[in-house]
């Protein structure tokens, strides 16, 4: 959590009124667990300067998710965006899960 921490300094520079959007993808953020996104929310909180809003968006597979995933996001104002990434015979052959199984037909 160092360079979220690092990085949530890092907005005690900026003017008041300032909005700030963090775009958490890269591979599948669901990985991580909900814990973490709990903590990191939690950092946001206590760390964000007063007058500085953060807004958070999320780009996922989708296959993670559930309704402790869902009431989370919502209670945290995040935005969502939901990878559809072909038919499943095109898209499991370049993006399969760790057990080899294809991520949308398995």
């Amino acid at each position: 959590f160092a360079r979220l921490a690092a990085l949530y300094r890092s907005f005690a520079g900026l003017p008041a009124g300032s909005v700030v959007q963090l775009i958490w993808h890269g591979g599948e953020p669901l990985l991580l667990g909900r814990d973490y996104f709990r903590k990191a929310l939690f950092l946001q909180a206590e760390m964000v300067p007063a007058g500085v809003t953060v807004g958070n968006s999320l780009q996922t597979n989708g296959t993670l998710l559930d309704e402790a995933w869902v009431e989370l996001f919502a209670r945290h104002g995040f935005q969502l965006g939901l990878s559809l990434d072909g038919p499943a015979e095109v898209h499991d052959r370049g993006r399969p899960l760790r057990g080899g199984d294809g991520s949308v037909g398995g």
